[in-house]
């Protein structure tokens, strides 16, 4: 499913609570006629990560991008492009390797 909006949230939504976070979850829940996408970009993969919010059902997308760590193999950067990009949500062949992607399961 395409998401309406596409959020990169740097350290903070779903993991940190208050200030931004707090923001991003009221906005998601009154915005709930449009879908989200959601990218976190968060320092390292070794962090500490426990939701702090019930992610609402308006979310159809989750990435988790880390700036630290593991580096992409040689070559696996930016593509080469002649038009527009197409795909899921802000997912979409982004030229960054995050370390995951979850559909709704709603299983949290």
């Amino acid at each position: 499913m395409n998401a309406d909006v596409c959020l990169f949230l740097e350290g903070t939504y779903p993991y940190v609570a208050g200030g931004v976070s707090s923001w991003v979850h009221a906005l998601l829940r009154d915005l709930s006629s449009l879908r989200f996408s959601l990218v976190y970009l968060g320092a390292s993969e070794e962090m500490e990560r426990e939701f702090q919010y019930p992610i609402p059902d308006n979310v159809v997308e989750f990435r988790e991008v880390f700036l630290q760590g593991s580096v992409p193999p040689r070559g696996a950067g930016r593509a080469e492009s002649s038009g527009p990009r197409t795909g899921t949500g802000c997912g979409a062949s982004t030229g960054v390797s995050g370390t995951g992607t979850w559909a709704p399961s709603r299983s949290w």
